[in-house]
């Protein structure tokens, strides 16, 4: 069903919310349908927060091509609503992610939302994560180094959030980029990682 609401490139809006609406009320109640419910939801309103929300229900298990979707729409919404910091998390975990995949259309489509990223000129889409962490510390961005001192310092997401004035999900997003560049598996050893790298550099 899910493929079906994607699979026709000339399928609008309207038509993938009514077959959303009507293959969720039909289902029994699985872990699936807050899942559908939350989609049908980001999909009519088009808005960050509620692409954010969908994106936080069942993360696990929600499919590959759902994940690269919705960082697309929600790149896509905090564009429109003037977050670039948002729209670059989306974008830099999307591109990643349809990289590694080799899915190629999406590779592109994140290329192009980068396109229109502030300062941004068109020839430098190829790579958006390379691009802006050439040269940095484990090749963070320097959004996601301001955000690993928070974490260094202990703070949640919650807290890096009020901070940086973005939403929580925008710093779950950095958090997991930074856990991918590191190679690290907890926020605990991306702080070791930080403490090391300032004895390095006798900081």
């Amino acid at each position: 069903m899910g493929y079906a609401a994607l699979a026709d490139g000339a399928r609008t809006t309207e038509d993938r919310i009514t077959l959303l609406e009507r293959n969720a009320a039909e289902l029994p109640e699985t872990w699936l349908v807050p899942l559908l419910r939350a989609w049908s939801v980001a999909e009519s309103s088009g808005k960050l927060a509620d692409w954010e929300a969908m994106q936080a229900v069942t993360p696990e298990r929600r499919p590959v091509w759902l994940t690269l979707w919705s960082g697309v729409r929600a790149a896509a919404a905090a564009l429109a609503a003037q977050d670039p910091v948002a729209a670059e998390a989306q974008i830099e975990a999307g591109h990643r992610l349809a990289a590694d995949l080799g899915a190629a259309d999406f590779v592109s489509r994140f290329e192009a939302l980068s396109a229109e990223l502030p300062g941004r000129p068109a020839e430098s889409v190829a790579r958006p994560a390379e691009r802006s962490s050439a040269g940095r510390p484990g090749g963070l961005t320097a959004r996601e180094l301001q955000v690993l001192e928070f974490v260094t310092q202990g703070r949640t997401n919650g807290e890096i959030a009020a901070e940086l004035v973005v939403t929580t999900k925008t710093v779950s997003v950095h958090v997991s980029n930074i856990l991918a560049k590191l190679g690290v598996g907890s926020r605990t050893e991306a702080a070791a990682w930080a403490h090391q790298q300032r004895h390095i550099n006798g900081h």
